[in-house]
């Protein structure tokens, strides 16, 4: 009660919130707790912050007690993804994001920001950024099939240098593995290996509009600079309105 009063009469709490903690019976952090954190660290971080930010707009905080939080972890998906991350991971400073997702609600099931939370808790997931690069390819793809294109339709993948900026930069785009197919591929050939020449080519024959408004039909933000970049193999090529 001593804190609890401190704290109303230098004005951190009001008194209505010094009476309510007062009636919350005192609960210790038990080894059952420290367990539980040991569980989807990342994820309960995420959790504990978004409960933060929703409860300050209403004047109350997580830190009060005595509240019930509901969220959406699968822990049969959390500690597979864990295990996973843990068995094939190499031993190296390279990290790890990943995140499962219920696709008939978004309902987010796993989410795993690092490889050890307790070395490193900053979130891969949600605090870093990163260009989206390939994962675009079929959003692009679904905007030129409304275009008339299909799974057959071939274009030639051979080596190319593309010129923009009105013909006073070129960019020459390369694949993952160094190599070019050197004959055409179909749309569906293309998905599957990932082929960046055949992603350029696309989008040069659509459009960005077409493309960018397939991105924003589906729920993607492309109204800021860092949504609307992309990135296929070569730092200097934008997607850009």
């Amino acid at each position: 009660m001593l804190i609890l009063s401190l704290m109303k009469n230098q004005g951190f709490i009001t008194e209505q919130q010094r009476d309510r903690a007062a009636d919350i019976a005192i609960t210790l952090r038990t080894d059952d707790w420290a367990d539980m954190k040991q569980i989807a660290p990342y994820f309960l971080a995420e959790v504990w912050k978004e409960a933060e930010e929703i409860l300050s707009k209403k004047g109350r905080y997580p830190a009060e007690g005595g509240w019930t939080i509901r969220t959406t972890l699968d822990q049969h998906h959390q500690k597979t993804a864990e295990e996973y991350i843990a068995k094939y991971m190499p031993d190296s400073e390279l990290q790890v994001g990943f995140m499962s997702i219920e696709t008939e609600t978004g309902a987010i099931t796993s989410l795993v920001g690092g490889v050890n939370y307790s070395e490193s808790p900053f979130n891969r997931v949600t605090q870093a950024k990163r260009q989206p690069g390939s994962a675009m390819k079929p959003i692009l793809y679904a905007a030129a099939l409304e275009e008339g294109y299909n799974p057959l339709t071939f274009k030639s993948t051979e080596r190319t240098v593309f010129t923009y900026d009105e013909g006073r930069s070129t960019y020459e785009p390369k694949n993952v593995n160094g190599k070019f197919a050197g004959h055409p591929i179909s749309l569906a050939q293309a998905v599957a290996i990932s082929d960046n020449i055949y992603a350029v080519k696309t989008l040069e024959d659509i459009g960005y509009k077409k493309f960018n408004k397939m991105a924003e039909r589906l729920g993607i933000n492309v109204n800021s600079r860092s949504h609307r970049q992309l990135r296929w193999g070569h730092p200097r090529f934008h997607c850009w309105k």
